[in-house]
């Protein structure tokens, strides 16, 4: 399985944390201000759209993009960072990066928090085989990555 990930990043992502993202050779990365639709202000809807017709994950930090508003297995995946701190927001995309776990951000809809040890803790809410959306939390950073559940076999989305 290739880990090349396709990524679109919010209009809201700047500075520091784009300049990471890009930094990735691992990644293709296109930033939704220099597409057409580059205008502030872009609905959630269109970005998600132009994602599913360019086959890229959307990275924001923008929570109200979620599961709720946009199902998952409907669109190639969104990647939330949840933090108002541009360092942690780095730190914590940098340990994503590093885990091995960044594939499993395809068809899922995936948050990066840290826990009261400082830890990045990445939450994956995917759907399974029967069509069930299921969730796991894994610790990332140092050391190996701990999982709280068991993976499951994800089935091919259709979006």
């Amino acid at each position: 399985m290739t880990t090349k990930l396709r990524l679109l990043l919010d209009e809201c992502l700047e500075g520091p944390l784009a300049a990471e993202i890009a930094k990735y050779s691992a990644l293709n990365v296109e930033y939704i201000n220099e597409t057409f639709l580059s205008n502030r202000g872009t609905s959630d809807r269109a970005v998600v759209d132009y994602a599913r017709q360019s086959g890229r994950i959307v990275v924001t930090p923008e929570t109200r993009l979620n599961e709720h508003q946009f199902r998952v297995c409907t669109h190639p995946g969104i990647l939330v960072i949840v933090s108002r701190i541009q360092a942690l927001r780095t730190k914590m995309f940098s340990d994503l990066m590093r885990s091995g776990v960044r594939a499993r951000c395809r068809h899922a809809v995936t948050y990066l928090r840290t826990n009261d040890r400082a830890r990045t803790v990445v939450m994956f809410k995917e759907r399974d085989e029967s069509g069930i959306v299921r969730e796991t939390t894994m610790e990332l950073g140092d050391g190996p990555t701990r999982t709280a559940r068991p993976a499951f076999r994800k089935p091919k989305c259709s979006w």
